[in-house]
């Protein structure tokens, strides 16, 4: 079964109020702050793994806002941040965002490495290098 873009709109804001509605009632999930459509997305996740699994029926969504909705929804989880709680956070948070941030730069650098190692420099060649 594939939904279009419309219905699958519709089902996008069934799951975000689907989330909310587990999120009002879960203490652990708000302690957490996990956001809603996180809440929902997963819960949906896993449902269609089990219809595709077990039930054979297969649920495709239409991909088209995928991308604009997907940055609407990490710009929002952004302006989430407080600046009072960031600073609250204090050493423990000045140390997490220093894990953080080397751990992601040794990501980057295991990626290119790792790609650089097995010939896959295509980003170099958009660079006009070889």
């Amino acid at each position: 079964m594939s939904l279009d873009t419309l219905e699958t709109l519709m089902a996008v804001s069934l799951v975000l109020l689907l989330g909310r509605q587990i999120l009002a009632r879960s203490r652990i999930l708000q302690t957490c702050s996990i956001p809603e459509p996180v809440v929902g997305g997963l819960l949906v996740a896993l449902l269609t793994f089990l219809l595709r699994r077990f039930a054979q029926f297969d649920l495709r969504f239409d991909a088209t806002l995928q991308v604009p909705l997907m940055l609407t929804f990490f710009a929002t989880i952004g302006l989430n941040a407080d600046l009072t709680e960031l600073k609250a956070g204090g050493r423990a948070l000045t140390g997490f965002l220093g894990a953080v941030v080397g751990l992601l730069v040794m990501q980057d650098a295991l990626g290119i490495g790792l790609a650089w190692a097995l010939g896959q420099n295509g980003c170099l060649a958009c660079w006009g290098h070889q």
